[in-house]
């Protein structure tokens, strides 16, 4: 019984190359992007909230996808200049498009853009 296996084990794989390159192509096309539109906001601080539109491109859009966001500081600061928010998006079979809501807290600080 060991020796069959050793002996398998030894045997050359037999792969045709275009078969390979079909496998990549098929498991490429399955991966989604997801993606802020557009990547860069600035909002006043007079707006009460920054909508963010996030879209899901490429893939197979038939797939229901799932996506954690959670708001990290950056030029804002939490507390501060906006109230923390997190959660999960859920892109159901054809859907692209989603947003999140960041309420923005308006203070009498200048603060320049």
């Amino acid at each position: 019984m060991k020796k069959r296996i050793l002996e398998k084990l030894n045997e050359p794989d037999k792969v045709d190359v275009s078969d390979k390159q079909q496998l990549i192509t098929d498991t490429a096309s399955h991966i989604s992007k997801i993606r802020f539109e557009p990547s860069h906001y600035t909002v006043l601080e007079n707006a009460g909230y920054a909508t963010l539109h996030v879209i899901r491109v490429d893939g197979n859009l038939r797939n229901t996808v799932y996506v954690d966001y959670m708001t990290e500081d950056g030029t804002a600061t939490h507390g501060a200049d906006y109230e923390p928010a997190e959660g999960t998006l859920i892109f159901y079979p054809m859907e692209t498009h989603k947003q999140i809501q960041v309420k923005i807290i308006d203070d009498e600080i200048f603060e320049e853009g």
